[in-house]
C-alpha cells in the first residue's frame, strides 16, 4: 500500500527525526554540563539497590502525587502512556511508509493491543482532566490562592496540546487500522478504538496522514524542549528518575530531622578554623550543589509547595515555588559564563542600582557580601530581565552579574538563609503571570 503519499510523509518524517534527534542530543548534553558544574555531593550514589527500588516505586506507583487522588490517578495515566506507548511512536514510522505496518512479534498480541487502548483512552482522559484543573485553579478565578499563581502558563498549555493531541492519534490509527481491516489482532483487544471505527471510514491514506500528523507533533514538542532547558514542566518526565534517584535518604523518607552539615566544594567547613576559599551558603548560582541544579530543573511549576507555604497563605511576597524557578531560569541564563563560553565583561550590560526596601529584602533573599558598599550588597543575582510582581517597572536583572572577586574578607552569604539567593518576588517579564502584590 505504498504510494506517493506514503513516500513524500514518510520522507518528511524521517529527516524531521534526524533533525529532532540531533537537537535533542545537543540539548541534554548542554544540560549534563551544566548541572555538573555544581558543588560536589557525594552522598547520592548509594546503596544502589535501595535508591532503584525508591524511583520504582515513587515513580510507577505516584505515591506523592496520588496524594491528590483525582489529579494523580489523571497525571498517572498520562505518564504511563507517555512511556508505555513510545512503541506506537515507532510503529507510526512504520504505518506512514506502509499502512499495514505493525510491530513485529507484539503487533497483532491481543495484550499489547489491549494495553494500547485502554491506556490511550486513559490518556486522552486524564489529559482532559488536567486541562480542566488548570482552567478551573487558574490564578485569573482564585489570584494569589491558585498553585498555578506565578507559572508560566504558556509552557503548560503546550505541553497538555501535546499530549491530548498525540493520544487522540493513537486512539484513530488504531480505530482507522481495525476500519480498515489492516490489524490481525482478536477484536476483544481494541474495545474502544474499536468503536470509533465504526464512524471512520475505510482509509488507509488517511491512517498515513494521521500517523504523519503524530509523529509531526511528538518531534515538534523535542524540538522546542531542546530549545528551551529550563522547560521544567517538559524536561521533568526526563530528569524526575534521577531526582528520585538521589534523594539525601535512599529509602526515599522525607528529609526532616537534624540538618546537614554546612559544606563548601563538596566539603564540611570547620567552623572552629574555616580554610580561606570555604563559601558559606549560597550567594551565587555555581555555590549549589549539582543535586541542586538538578531539583531546580527537575520543576513542573505545579504549586503545591506553593500552596501549602505558611508565608505565602497569609500574602507575603514569598513563595517557594518562584524562588526554585528564578534560581532555574537564573542557572541557565548563566550557563554561558559558567560553562567558558562568554565572557561578563564583554557581553554583560550596565546596570542599574536597585535598592529595595527592609521587606523586600527578606521576601526575596538578596544577596549580600560582606565589605562591599550598600548597593553593591543589594545587586540582585537574577540572570534574565525580570519584573517585580505588581509592578511596571523593570529591574535591573541583566544576563549575568560580574563576580565578585572571592577573599577572605568578603564572603558570600544570604540575607534571609543559606539556601535561596534570588528574588522571590522578581518575575520573567516575557510569559509568567505574575501574582498582585498584597496590599
Amino acid at each position: 500500500m505504498t504510494g506517493p503519499l506514503q513516500i513524500v510523509l514518510g520522507t518528511i518524517s524521517v529527516l524531521f527525526l534526524i533533525v529532532a534527534s540531533v537537537m535533542a542530543y545537543r540539548a541534554v548534553r548542554a544540560m549534563v554540563r551544566i548541572i555538573r558544574t555544581g558543588q560536589p555531593d557525594g552522598t547520592r550514589w548509594g546503596p544502589v539497590k535501595t535508591r532503584l527500588k525508591t524511583t520504582l516505586v515513587e515513580s510507577l506507583g505516584h505515591t506523592r502525587m496520588l496524594k491528590w487522588s483525582s489529579i494523580g490517578v489523571a497525571h498517572w495515566f498520562v505518564f504511563v502512556g507517555f512511556y508505555g506507548l513510545f512503541l506506537a511512536l515507532v510503529e507510526a514510522f512504520g504505518e506512514v511508509f506502509n499502512p499495514e505496518f505493525h510491530l513485529p512479534i507484539i503487533g497483532n498480541w491481543g495484550i499489547w493491543n489491549l494495553f494500547a487502548d485502554i491506556i490511550g483512552t486513559g490518556t486522552i482522559l486524564g489529559i482532559i482532566y488536567l486541562i480542566y484543573r488548570r482552567q478551573k485553579d487558574h490564578p485569573r478565578r482564585q489570584g494569589r490562592k491558585s498553585r498555578f499563581a506565578g507559572s508560566n502558563e504558556g509552557r503548560g498549555y503546550f505541553v497538555e496540546f501535546i499530549v491530548a493531541t498525540v493520544g487522540v492519534c493513537i486512539l484513530l490509527i488504531r480505530a482507522l487500522k481495525v476500519s480498515s481491516d489492516l490489524t490481525d489482532a482478536p477484536g476483544w483487544s481494541h474495545p474502544v478504538s474499536g468503536l470509533v471505527a465504526e464512524v471512520l471510514p475505510d482509509s488507509p491514506d488517511l491512517l498515513t496522514v494521521v500517523a504523519f500528523v503524530k509523529i509531526v507533533v511528538s518531534l515538534t514538542w523535542l524540538v522546542v524542549i531542546s530549545r528551551i532547558l529550563n522547560m521544567g514542566v517538559a524536561w521533568h518526565r526526563f530528569s524526575a528518575f534521577l531526582n528520585i534517584y538521589a534523594k539525601r535518604n535512599a529509602d526515599g523518607a522525607p528529609a526532616l530531622g537534624p540538618l546537614l552539615p554546612m559544606t563548601s566544594g563538596g566539603k564540611p567547613i570547620d567552623f572552629e578554623d574555616p580554610g580561606e576559599d570555604d563559601v558559606f551558603g549560597r550567594g551565587k548560582i555555581e555555590d549549589f550543589t549539582w543535586k541542586g541544579m538538578l531539583d531546580f530543573t527537575s520543576c513542573t511549576e505545579c504549586g503545591r509547595c506553593q500552596s501549602q507555604c505558611p508565608a505565602w497563605n497569609t500574602g507575603k511576597p514569598l513563595s517557594p515555588k518562584m524562588v526554585i524557578m528564578d534560581l532555574r531560569d537564573h542557572l541557565y541564563a548563566k550557563a554561558p559564563y559558567l560553562l567558558g563560553e562568554k565572557t561578563a565583561s564583554e557581553t554583560a550590560p550596565d546596570y542599574d542600582i536597585l535598592k529595595p526596601s527592609d521587606e523586600q529584602v527578606w521576601a526575596s533573599g538578596y544577596a549580600r557580601i560582606e565589605g562591599t558598599n550598600d548597593a553593591q550588597a543589594h545587586r540582585p543575582l537574577v540572570g534574565a530581565p525580570s519584573r517585580r510582581a505588581g509592578s511596571s517597572t523593570p529591574t535591573s536583572c541583566g544576563a549575568a552579574p560580574t563576580a565578585v572577586p572571592a577573599s577572605s574578607s568578603a564572603r558570600w552569604t544570604s540575607s534571609t538563609s543559606t539556601t535561596s539567593t534570588t528574588c522571590a518576588a522578581t518575575r520573567c517579564s516575557s510569559s509568567r503571570t505574575s501574582p498582585p502584590r498584597p496590599a
